[in-house]
Parts: C-alpha cells; structure tokens; sequence
C-alpha cells in the first residue's frame, strides 16, 4: 500500500506538536522500523522536517543508505570507530561486506553481524510497538538559582505528574 497516509498523519501530528506545545518534530514513514528511523534523523533541520522513503526514486531506500552515515546505524554503537579503517563512510558502502566479513571488521558476534548485514541493505523485521512508561526523571540545571524540587516540578508536572519525589522525599 501507499505510505500517503502515514504521511499525512505525520504532518497533522507535527502540526499540532508545533501549535500546542510550540516543538517542532522529525518525521520518516518508511515500510519498517529502521528505514523510518534513518529517515527521522534526514528529516531534521535544514530539512523540512519529513522524510518519506518511496520505492524507487531519489526518495527510495537505496537513496537514503547512499547518503546516511554509517556511524547513524542503530546498535553500531562504540564498534563505529572499526569503520574508519575499512573506509566505510555511509551505511550503503557496508553492503560490499559478507556478513564473515562484517563480523571480523566490527568485532562483533555472528548474530550482530547478521543483523548489520540486513541493517544495511534496509531490512529489519522489527515489529513497531508502542514504548515504555519512564520510570524515572532527572532535571540537570546549571548557574540557575532554583531549587531541585522547582526544577524538578517544572519537567514533570507539566507532564501530567502529581508529584514529584527529589532525594529521600
């Protein structure tokens, strides 16, 4: 099917993200989860804030992997630094390594190296699920003079919180 809808929901959400709380959103529709990350973080700014991966084209997959650094790879983590040595710039120049290869490049056991040789050619079967409730808030504040229990209050009773708990209570 078309990823049109997903798209005009993005904008809708974006649009009232932006007219209610005032914060400008990243949006990437893509057919998984991976491909719709790597396109979130092409949508920032100086982009326009959306990013549809289209089947073929200028927009497709193929396009997004040619031109997204290899180090924005989900779970590449500290292993990126073993991509300097082979050249490796942009997620798309993996695609030239068997997944052997991959393993001995990166340091990494078969069942990572799997998923980075997938990872880079755009598959992912990761089902898309709806995340965790935080357990936890920190508030960091620096050269202000307020109380942490203000600081504190401020992050997370605007956020629907009831109370807010600093140090021992």
């Amino acid at each position: 099917g078309s990823l049109d809808f997903g798209l005009e929901l993005g904008r809708r959400l974006a649009s009232v993200l932006r007219d209610s709380v005032g914060m400008d959103v990243s949006v990437g529709i893509a057919r998984n989860r991976l491909l719709a990350k790597l396109a979130s973080i092409a949508a920032k700014p100086p982009a326009d804030g959306f990013y549809l991966v289209a089947d073929t084209g200028a927009g497709s997959a193929s396009a997004l992997l040619a031109k997204t650094p290899a180090r924005r790879l989900p779970g590449l983590g500290s292993k990126s630094s073993a991509l300097a040595a082979s050249t490796t710039t942009f997620v798309a120049d993996l695609q030239r390594f068997s997944a052997v290869e991959l393993q001995a490049l990166m340091g990494v056991n078969r069942e990572s190296a799997l998923k980075l040789f997938e990872a880079c050619r755009g598959i992912d079967t990761t089902p898309v699920r709806a995340c965790d409730p935080k357990k936890g808030l920190s508030a960091t504040s620096w050269l202000v003079e307020a109380h942490l229990d203000e600081l504190a209050c401020k992050a997370h009773c605007g956020r629907g919180g009831a109370s807010v708990v600093v140090g021992n209570g």
